[in-house]
């Protein structure tokens, strides 16, 4: 099938227990259309898995996950024209996805002791107006694909784009094939300067290991932050 379950208008969906794989589209989509979509689907104990897309959400959806396992897919979460979006994730992991999480415009993504890890690009992209926060999560051993020890492929733990805005708190972000969080500006080698917004730092956070392919240590820890010190090519 293409999709396995789609949410329309108002819908409030709730799934527990449940398993979601195999699909040519998105296993569970949320507001196939943009517009007057409010559909909320929260998902719990439940696992989704080679899919093309594991869950996609469009516009001002709302999208509750507690205790998932995502792994497999090409795009783990995908928000698209994600107006007003809001996405929690809680306790869950995203494994082996070629993209853990990519989410685009004024979404709101909040994860709470949630790890991604193994993706075979990037951990998370986030871009436009996005507002991420990270509180007892993991980015750990992103860019598992040989292509990304190939100096013209950047795969990042987070990789930050537009005007998004990410906050990190009590988080741990590791081993990494290249940076650890990434903007998209020259200093951190990519061709042009594409990010207008800040990350900050809360609590403890651990940021080590990253830079994997060895391809930014020449390029420091550019900007002004807490992690400036450390060896090159971590954030």
């Amino acid at each position: 099938n293409d999709h396995g379950l789609v949410a329309l208008d108002s819908s409030r969906v709730d799934i527990r227990d449940s398993e979601f794989s195999q699909h040519k589209g998105s296993a569970l989509h949320v507001c196939p259309a943009v517009g007057r979509c409010r559909a909320t689907l929260s998902l719990s104990n439940s696992k989704v898995s080679d899919n093309r897309t594991g869950l996609l959400v469009y516009g001002p959806a709302r999208l509750n996950l507690h205790n998932v396992a995502v792994s497999g897919n090409k795009t783990g979460l995908q928000v698209l024209f994600g107006a007003s979006a809001q996405i929690s994730l809680m306790d869950s992991i995203f494994s082996g996805n070629k993209i853990g999480l990519d989410v685009n415009g004024s979404a709101q993504v909040s994860l709470i002791n949630t790890r991604i890890t193994t993706s075979k690009l990037d951990g998370m992209n986030l871009s436009d107006l996005v507002q991420a926060e990270l509180l007892f999560s993991v980015i750990e051993s992103n860019g598992s694909d040989p292509q990304c020890l190939v100096s013209k492929q950047i795969c990042n733990g987070i990789s930050m784009r537009g005007r998004a805005q990410l906050i990190l708190s009590e988080s741990v972000i590791k081993g990494n094939a290249d940076w650890g969080i990434a903007a998209r500006r020259k200093p951190c080698g990519y061709e042009e300067d594409d990010f207008g917004s800040q990350v900050v730092f809360e609590g403890r956070n651990t940021i080590e290991d990253n830079n994997q392919s060895g391809d930014h240590s020449a390029q420091g820890n550019p900007g002004d932050h807490p992690f400036k010190d450390l060896p090159p090519g971590n954030v």
